[in-house]
């Protein structure tokens, strides 16, 4: 490759994924976190991997195509004999795209971001990783997502699937059985939770995967610190909960109980939405002071975009540079484009949903980062935490997270600790 010189950790990746793919396995899984470079991964992989048809190809978000293209352009060799063809996950659930990028042979498919293909049903699953997906024609599979699985191990499945691994043979329910903790089925369908590891496991899953955190691999990369910001229950919200859910809002687990029971999810959405507008005013305070204080370059995340318009109208009103990214206002090929301009401003303060840039995107130089409000996904905060503390990063980060201290927010917090430890014995990295 031109213009790049990987790190030691990224070559180990390369080279532990080459030889995975020597042995026979046709699939290989580069889980490192966000910031440790996996797209650099994937295309010294893609150069250095043996060819029959010299075609690779991407599939990806859509907002990540453009990334992949200035990628391929600045560091891939003008010369090399093999090209690439680009997707996103959206395109080949088109079946006509689907069927012409089928007919091609690829040496390597690389699916960016491939906790997206959790469910095995959902349409971008069935066109990339299902039996009639894209992945038939590729020989060798390489998936890229530093939060593998993003809520338990049948997430895993349609990955293991595709990959001819010899622990997904026989089946999702008995992939399932096999390797949950704990599987049954009620009215909603097969209920999975936990994970209990055993030999066939640790035969056939470590030699294809490989996954570290910035502290494993490297101290060139600033700490990053993680604060609690408790905020005492307003009596609206309490009223509203009480009224909700029963006077349980001090035990997360009678809480989850009933929050599972909750007659409506049309209620459970406004209660959780009139909690993050609750929170505006100690977000815009602690905004005000960081500012005052010095710190000029702030991200803020919220889960609702009325709650991300209302922080950013108040900032703005306050005089402060805002930048609003919602999934509404901003097309997502562009935010890519946004987000490396701010990178280079010396004053910036970006207000954002979760979804609208939880991913794909480099935001350096942003030293807080404040979440307005919790995710039910552990994955989604995590990917929102990778985007300031990464390669290029000169500034230690501090991710500041605004929650009640009892009643949903305790029982979030609960839940999003419980997945993020089982992720972890999934991927062997605790």
């Amino acid at each position: 490759m031109k213009n790049t010189v990987l790190r030691n950790y990224q070559q180990d990746a390369v080279d532990k994924a080459l030889l995975a793919y020597k042995n026979n396995h046709r699939g290989f899984m580069c889980g490192d976190k966000m910031g440790l470079g996996k797209t650099i991964i994937a295309l010294q992989i893609a150069e250095k991997l043996p060819k029959k048809y010299n075609m690779i190809g991407v599939v990806c978000p859509a907002f990540l195509v453009p990334k992949w293209r200035r990628e391929i352009l600045k560091r891939c060799d003008d010369k090399r004999k093999y090209k690439f063809a680009l997707y996103s996950y959206s395109d080949l659930t088109d079946i006509s795209i689907l069927q012409q990028a089928k007919s091609v042979g690829y040496d390597l498919i690389v699916f960016d971001e491939n906790h997206y293909c959790k469910n095995f049903k959902a349409a971008r699953t069935v066109a990339t990783l299902g039996d009639k997906g894209i992945h038939i024609s590729g020989d060798r599979l390489l998936g890229l997502s530093g939060t593998f699985p993003p809520n338990n191990v049948g997430d895993c499945y349609t990955w293991l699937n595709a990959a001819h691994s010899p622990l997904a043979l026989h089946g999702y329910e008995t992939f399932c059985r096999e390797f949950a903790a704990s599987c049954y089925r009620n009215n909603f369908g097969l209920q999975v939770t936990g994970f209990v590891p055993n030999e066939r496991w640790m035969k056939y899953f470590p030699p294809t995967y490989i996954g570290r955190t910035i502290d494993d691999v490297t101290d060139e990369i600033p700490d990053g610190l993680r604060i609690d910001n408790e905020i005492d229950v307003p009596s609206a919200i309490e009223k509203a909960e009480v009224k909700l859910f029963g006077r349980i809002i001090d035990d997360p687990d009678l809480m989850e109980k009933a929050i599972a029971a909750c007659p409506s999810f049309d209620q459970l959405t406004e209660f959780r939405k009139m909690q993050g507008l609750a929170k505006v005013h100690e977000v815009i305070d602690y905004t005000l002071d960081a500012w005052e204080s010095g710190e000029k370059k702030l991200l803020i995340y919220a889960y609702h975009t009325e709650v991300a318009e209302k922080i950013a109208a108040a900032l703005l009103k306050k005089k402060l540079p805002v930048t609003l990214i919602t999934g509404t206002n901003t097309d997502p090929d562009e935010r890519d484009e946004i987000t490396q301009k701010l990178n280079n401003v010396p004053e910036s303060v970006i207000v954002a949903t979760i979804d609208a840039l939880k991913e794909g995107v480099d935001i350096i130089g942003f030293s807080i980062t404040l979440f307005a409000e919790i995710d039910w996904r552990a994955y989604a905060l995590e990917q929102c935490e990778g985007r300031t503390r990464r390669i290029g990063q000169v500034n230690k980060v501090r991710w500041v997270y605004f929650f009640f201290e009892r009643g949903v927010d305790k029982m979030m917090r609960k839940k999003i600790a419980e997945k993020t430890k089982l992720a972890a014995a999934i991927r062997g990295t605790v």
